[in-house]
């Protein structure tokens, strides 16, 4: 069965970038942030080649879970590691959403301009989803439209840079005898940091987990997760391990953006 890429990866084709972004300089010229996109997958990513089940399990909401639920839990400890790691005020999206200048910034922001002229633009977007509906926007820092675009919301705000959020789920699972099997979840975080001249300050790397087996355990959930009949199980454990994950990928990016900045 055909494997579907991660968004992490398509988001790397779409931004070309793959390694990790942090301005020290600009960074520490930067007092205020606004947060104007974040989004994931739409469902967990399968990440073990050799599994039964389908490359990304779009799981049905039930009373222990639902990817918006997910998102939103994942939206929160975004915002609490961001403010951490760096010490800006961190404006939310809410309030950001709110305001007249993001109005007219997602006027002109559509999603076919948001990836204009990259590849894998509609699968990307066609596979995701965003919180609270905000609208996916991707930058490769090259594109000038968008740098005014950016520059001109910045100035609006008042604020010195944006930033926009996004995560990756999924799962790995190891195959045993018979139908048994268990495996971890993991979550990706991504970071990018925009300033009103356009410059991209921060972007934390965009490559997510190929494989499950010998995956660096500082985005996976601590505790392995039993799966029935090589299904992901949906029930409050899993939900517990989902947010392990979160919590883990955050940390790591919280800690690492925290010691380069100092």
């Amino acid at each position: 069965m055909k494997k579907k890429l991660s968004i992490f990866v398509l988001i790397a084709l779409i931004a070309s970038c793959s390694s990790l972004i942090v301005k020290k300089q600009h960074a520490q010229s930067i007092k205020k942030v606004a947060v104007i996109s974040v989004f994931s997958n739409l469902g967990l990513n399968n990440q073990d080649h050799n599994s039964r089940t389908n490359p990304q399990a779009v799981l049905k909401p039930n009373r222990f879970f639902s990817m918006n639920k997910l998102l939103n839990y994942s939206y929160n400890k975004f915002m609490i590691g961001l403010n951490d790691a760096t010490g800006w005020r961190v404006v939310p999206y809410n309030r950001v959403a709110r305001s007249r200048a993001y109005r007219n910034f997602r006027k002109k922001l559509t999603q076919n301009y948001a990836v204009k002229g990259y590849g894998w633009s509609k699968y990307l977007f066609n596979n995701t989803m965003s919180y609270k509906n905000c609208p996916k926007v991707l930058f490769n820092g090259k594109d000038k439209d968008m740098k005014q675009m950016i520059g001109k919301l910045c100035r609006d705000l008042r604020v010195d840079a944006v930033a926009i959020g996004s995560f990756d789920y999924g799962y790995g699972a190891k195959m045993s005898i018979g139908i048994a099997a268990s495996g971890k979840v993991y979550t990706y975080a991504h970071l990018q940091v925009i300033d009103k001249l356009g410059n991209v300050v921060i972007a934390t790397p965009l490559a997510g987990p190929t494989g499950f087996e010998g995956q660096s355990s500082d985005s996976f959930a601590m505790v392995s997760i039993p799966f029935v009949g090589y299904k992901f199980p949906i029930n409050n454990k899993s939900w517990v391990r989902l947010t392990s994950a979160v919590d883990n990928s955050i940390v790591t990016m919280r800690t690492k953006l925290k010691k380069l900045l100092q």
